[in-house]
């Protein structure tokens, strides 16, 4: 079964927002923490 080329596409947007927004965190982390490591 195959989904729908819109679909695909949206879900691709929100991963990328969502990976984007994470990537944002742990750098705010690191800045905060003074070391590149997850707090």
């Amino acid at each position: 079964m195959h989904c729908p080329k819109l679909l695909v596409t949206a879900m691709d947007s929100i991963t990328a927002k969502l990976e984007k927004a994470v990537w944002r965190l742990t750098e705010d982390c690191n800045i905060l923490c003074g070391r590149p490591a997850i707090c």
